[in-house]
């Protein structure tokens, strides 16, 4: 596994690049971003780049990263590097022993970025690299000669290789469209997708929500891969992906939306090309952006006790969404557990990888030396309207959630968006030429004790303009294990004095109830400001008392009007 500290993964998402591990002779293991096939032998790794201006990705940003993977079949996973909906590639390392004394790779993609797809056999180091430039619809690989490194023994002797994955669960949906076997239905049930090939209807599989495999004569390969993608935010329309592998049979697709009526078809045959990117598909839907003014605390009635945060602003000149999740492990010892990531914003969602960190200790002994992230998985926010966002989760460590999250605390004062006005700063809050408000609100963290920090909101509540601080650090005995606090103040001159707490006694996921929470008294974060971009905290707990001088993580808030306004 390899570790970063959280506060490079927040800041350097967007110019990391992929790295690839080094070639050894231990099996494959996998991660979010690394697949292991065949009795984990072989290890697939993809990296993409994509830039600005790119009018056949939804995404608008310069960006780089790894592929994160989602099983989708016993033979087949999928990677995706936006959004978890959608599929971007589709690969398959099979074993043709039998056939031609060779491994086989196999991939499908739907995708015109920069794409570097790299496999590794991991017995003998032999690797080989397949590449799709930037601006070029990637073209489907069928490399039946990629790896002549079959057993030494024969081949008919041989028990069969599976790929170690379950294939993903059947998911009711609330759209019209009605699953069967020939039909596929995207996008939570509004789009049916159905193919015939020979005139015969082709069987059916929902890969992920947007993504569909079709099958035409060997069950386990998918011959037709589509996707139907949400670009809303682009170009206010729903777009038609769909890829094939070449001697793919004759067809006709046919997209249908449920629920504004209207259909596509597409029809293919010899001569016609193996990918297709259709972004004019069908009318897309009036969406509530991410802007600063969705920043804050947000939280699920049924789950009072454990909380989202969000804090959004341009890192790098992209529109980010930095996300927080503050919950409880994933068993019954009631421990505390805090996850934290970011990801760029498209249009009204964002997908963002998160790490769950251990190894530190509370105080003065805490040492960013001894923090380790360990990459927890992939939660993505989409908002629904400016009170209301949907949270789902897909973890290797922890149980998936899919639930509705409301708003916990306003928007931060001061912060102009499409969800609330500018609001004015009370007289009382200034201090010093000081007037705290939203622009003082985010991530904000000590360098020299890297590993845990603070994300402050600040809010009208009540009619007083107030503090509301989440505090994520860890034990004070040694353990190593995570603890995060949480309080809120009215904010007078230029800081606050916050009570904070404690809280115990839930687990993770469906198990959670909020009967369990206890919340306990913990002490007092005092903080100061000196300026927008420096404050001191005090801290006296039953922890220990200690006091430093903190900076911002991020950048203010979107849309910040106040003095911290950049």
């Amino acid at each position: 596994m390899r570790y970063v500290h959280w506060i490079a993964f927040v800041v350097l998402f967007a110019v990391v690049s992929p790295t690839f591990g080094q070639v050894g002779a231990d099996p494959c293991e996998p991660t979010p971003t690394t697949l292991c096939l065949n009795n984990d032998r072989f290890k697939v790794e993809v990296g993409w780049f994509a830039e600005a201006g790119n009018l056949d990705t939804v995404q608008n940003f310069d960006g780089a990263g790894a592929a994160r993977n989602t099983p989708v079949s016993e033979v087949w996973t999928g990677m995706w590097f936006f959004d978890p909906d959608n599929l971007d590639l589709l690969i398959h390392v099979f074993q043709g022993c039998n056939f031609n004394d060779r491994y086989w790779v196999f991939a499908a993609g739907l995708t015109n970025v920069e794409v570097t797809l790299t496999v590794t056999d991991t017995q003998n180091g032999e690797k080989k690299e397949f590449f799709s430039p930037l601006g070029t619809v990637f073209e489907p690989i069928t490399d039946t000669a990629a790896f002549d490194t079959c057993p030494f023994q024969s081949a008919q002797s041989m028990p069969p290789v599976v790929i170690q994955q379950a294939a993903p669960e059947t998911k009711q949906t609330s759209g019209p469209c009605v699953a069967d076997p020939t039909t596929a239905c995207l996008h939570d049930g509004r789009f049916k997708a159905t193919v015939k090939t020979l005139g015969t209807d082709s069987p059916a599989q929902a890969l992920a929500d947007g993504t569909a495999g079709f099958p035409f004569s060997n069950p386990t390969f998918f011959d037709l891969f589509v996707s139907v993608i949400d670009g809303s935010s682009a170009n206010d329309e729903y777009w038609v992906h769909y890829s094939m592998f070449p001697n793919t049979a004759d067809f006709t697709l046919t997209v249908e939306d449920m629920v504004k009526g209207g259909s596509k078809t597409y029809t293919h045959g010899a001569s016609d090309p193996l990918a297709v990117l259709d972004k004019a598909a069908f009318g897309g839907d009036s969406i509530t952006p991410i802007d600063g003014t969705l920043a804050g605390s947000w939280f699920a009635q049924q789950r009072d006790g454990e909380s989202f945060i969000f804090d959004i602003a341009e890192v790098k000149g992209i529109p980010t969404l930095v996300l927080y999740y503050f919950s409880f492990e994933n068993n019954t010892s009631g421990r505390q557990a805090w996850l934290v990531g970011s990801a760029p914003i498209i249009g009204n969602k964002a997908s963002v990888p998160v790490n769950i960190a251990d190894g530190a200790s509370f105080g003065p002994s805490f040492d960013p030396d001894t923090v380790t992230q360990t990459d927890w998985g992939n939660v993505k926010v989409t908002v629904l309207s400016c009170d209301r966002v949907l949270v789902e989760s897909n973890s290797t460590l922890f149980p998936a959630i899919r639930y509705e999250a409301m708003r916990l605390t306003p928007a931060p004062t001061g912060v102009q968006g499409v969800c609330q006005a500018t609001q004015a700063v009370s007289k009382a809050s200034e201090k010093a030429g000081l007037q705290i408000d939203g622009g003082y609100s985010g991530s904000w963290f000590q360098p020299a004790r890297d590993g845990e920090g603070f994300i402050f909101n600040i809010a009208q509540i009540g009619g007083v303009n107030t503090l509301v601080v989440f505090y994520f650090t860890y034990e004070n005995n040694n353990s190593g294990r995570q603890a995060w606090l949480v309080g809120s103040a009215p904010i007078v001159g230029n800081g606050a004095d916050v009570p904070m707490q404690i809280a115990s006694g839930a687990q993770f996921g469906d198990a959670f109830d909020p009967a369990d929470v206890a919340f306990n008294n913990w002490g007092n974060v005092k903080v100061t400001w000196q300026s927008c971009t420096l404050a001191t905290v005090a801290i006296t707990s039953s922890f220990g008392n200690l006091s430093f001088d903190i900076v911002p993580l991020t950048p203010p808030t979107i849309g910040t009007t106040g003095s911290c306004a950049t």
